[in-house]
């Protein structure tokens, strides 16, 4: 690895490592390892690390690999890029990470390589431009919880899913998603309870917003769809879609399938879709006032 940090014969092997930085440095072409990588520090403390202005270029397990630690930053790095192939993606936050904050970098991801994957508790995603071929942009895992996505700009140029949350209480807002091709699910999906999608801008090429049946509790609010084949999918139960503006769409504005239950869809603009504004085959669904013509 070119920067480890770690128990294991790395370039620092704290027995406490706690407000230091790595700072301005280029790592590049590490075919069978990491740029950066934190592991292993199980039985001390790994707390507020910054890592910014550095240029990581290339790593075949994952360009910075964040296996542990409390509140690492990742800022301000003009260049993180992972190579097609790679096992993990170009930033990888393990499930021992809390409070990992990326932000203000720019990740490029190729192949079927995501961009940043989250496993960890309480970590943020939030400014950066991140650019894929065929991977997730972000993805959070399943192990996920409290991952906060927001204010980035998000590009596939292929097939995939710009923004995608398996995680509980998942907050995905004020993102500029750009889908080159259909994805898996949706250009941004959520398939947990309590989600948060506020304030987004998607261009997608398939569905704009999905809610997986496994969703309940969330909202859908504010935001603009401009391409895709629905703007928004719900099939969960119990989720508030409010105030969205959806057009361009090749079939239906929202389109609520029947193992959704108690949905509240209101104050929505859904003019200018394909099929129509809004098909409804949900249990108890409450319709306000949408506007659809």
């Amino acid at each position: 690895n070119g920067i480890e940090i770690s128990d294991a014969g790395g370039l620092v092997a704290p027995t406490a490592a706690s407000g230091f930085k790595v700072l301005g440095n280029t790592v590049a072409a590490r075919s069978g390892a990491s740029c950066f990588l934190t592991r292993s520090i199980s039985a001390h403390t790994l707390t507020d690390v910054l890592v910014a202005q550095n240029t990581f270029l290339g790593g075949g397990t994952g360009t910075v690999n964040i296996g542990n630690g409390t509140g690492i930053r990742i800022e301000n790095n003009p260049r993180i890029d992972v190579p097609s192939g790679a096992s993990a993606a170009a930033v990888q936050i393990a499930s021992a990470a809390t409070g990992t904050i990326v932000a203000d970098n720019t990740i490029t991801a190729l192949g079927s390589v995501r961009g940043v994957s989250v496993s960890g508790t309480d970590c943020h995603v939030r400014d950066n431009t991140i650019s894929t071929a065929t991977g997730e942009c972000v993805r959070g895992q399943s192990g996920s919880h409290r991952l906060t996505v927001r204010g980035n700009t998000v590009t596939t140029s292929g097939a995939a899913d710009c923004i995608r949350c398996d995680g509980t209480d998942s907050d995905a807002s004020f993102n500029r998603a750009t889908q080159g091709a259909a994805g898996t699910l949706g250009a941004l999906a959520m398939t947990n309870t309590f989600p948060q999608v506020i304030g987004n801008r998607v261009a997608a090429a398939g569905e704009a917003i999905y809610l997986e049946s496994t969703t309940a509790d969330g909202v859908v609010s504010g935001n603009i769809g401009t391409s895709g084949t629905q703007g928004i999918r719900n099939r969960g139960d119990n989720n508030v879609i409010t105030g969205n503006r959806i057009k361009g769409m090749t079939f239906w504005g929202i389109n609520n399938v029947a193992t959704s239950d108690r949905m509240l869809l209101d104050g929505n603009i859904l003019t200018g879709n394909g099929s129509g504004a809004l098909t409804d085959a949900g249990t108890t669904t409450t319709t306000g006032t949408n506007i659809t013509a």
